[in-house]
């Protein structure tokens, strides 16, 4: 067994995903489209909030960082202090709040996500509204814009696994995994063996038929495979295959530099997605030596997409244990 016979709960309403694109006058005349004119910074949607709560969230948002696109649904009036939301969209027929709030219409509730539109948290509106959105803003901040010269077609994504999908991954893995393997082809087939001088690490391969694999599929389906599509046109790709791997400073853990579809079983592999499944270990990473020396590592539970052809290697840990969890996708 690789994992619970029962998926774990449901994280957030588009946790990791993107909300769908929704336009509608507003209650000036103008005509507002959310994937138009959201252009900078992240996206809070209040559904049927008082004037006060409006007040609220601007104010709020404004403390927190630049840039936040504050989207009101419902037939709400315009709050009078300065600075006014994004916009106010009186949705008189109810479809915008129904499309993203569950099919609920009466809901006083919230929905805040990151600039790429994904979403990071939803929540019923109360008392501690400028709490919960400053929990759900300040993690979204970003450093100084820096201006690069070299780097690695490399997609950065956070918030592909949430938080107890990666306990559930986790505690699979612990309860069984084995040492890693490295296809080579011996004589014109292939040959699956311990090669410490090319890999060494513990692996978890999910199978099929596990809840585990499932949910992953499903993760993917919905927080990754939009974003491949709306960025490189990416579609039609097939799970191949998902594992859990750790490396471990004691032991050295390590994988030098390859390809991942290099071998005749491997060829019709596209995509390798890099997740990170804990952030409290020293070192490690990827890089991708074609291009830069730079090690590159996501946000715990956001992940590394990029094309299986990249060069790239998995550089050993300074400390600790880094958990990831390995996707391929592969030409349906």
């Amino acid at each position: 067994m690789s994992g619970p016979t029962t998926a774990p709960p449901e994280p957030p309403l588009y946790w990791g995903q993107r909300l769908p694109n929704f336009a509608e006058a507003t209650i000036h005349g103008g005509r507002f489209e959310l994937y138009r004119d959201a252009t900078r910074g992240p996206v809070i949607v209040l559904a049927n909030p008082s004037p006060d709560m409006i007040g609220t969230a601007v104010d709020t948002a404004s403390r927190v960082m630049a840039d936040v696109n504050v989207v009101v649904l419902g037939e709400v009036r315009s709050p009078e202090t300065e600075p006014e939301p994004k916009a106010i969209l009186p949705d008189a027929a109810g479809t915008l709040r129904r499309a993203l709030f569950a099919g609920r219409t009466d809901l006083q509730a919230a929905i805040v996500a990151d600039a790429d539109q994904r979403g990071v948290d939803a929540f019923a509106i109360g008392a501690d509204l400028p709490e919960r959105l400053a929990a759900a803003l300040t993690p979204l901040r970003r450093d100084p814009a820096e201006q690069r010269r070299a780097t690695a077609p490399v997609m950065v994504l956070p918030n592909l696994i949430d938080p107890a999908l990666r306990a559930s991954l986790l505690d699979a893995f612990h309860a069984h995994n084995e040492e890693g393997t490295v296809s080579i082809t011996r004589h014109g087939a292939r040959a699956d063996g311990v090669v410490p001088t090319i890999k060494r690490r513990r692996d978890l391969t999910l199978k099929r038929g596990d809840p585990l694999y499932h949910a992953v599929r499903e993760a993917m389906a919905g927080r990754l495979m939009p974003e491949l599509y709306k960025a490189w046109w990416v579609s039609q790709l097939r799970t191949e295959a998902f594992y859990v791997a750790s490396y471990t400073a004691e032991r050295g853990d390590f994988f030098t530099a390859h390809r991942d579809n290099t071998l005749p079983h491997t060829a019709d592999r596209r995509i390798a997605v890099s997740i990170e499944l804990n952030d409290d270990y020293l070192g490690g990473g990827l890089v991708f030596p074609e291009y830069s020396d730079d090690r590159w590592r996501a946000p715990v539970g956001g992940g590394l997409a990029f094309s299986c052809s990249l060069m790239h290697e998995a550089v050993a840990v300074e400390r600790g244990t880094r958990y990831v969890l390995l996707v391929f996708l592969a030409a349906a």
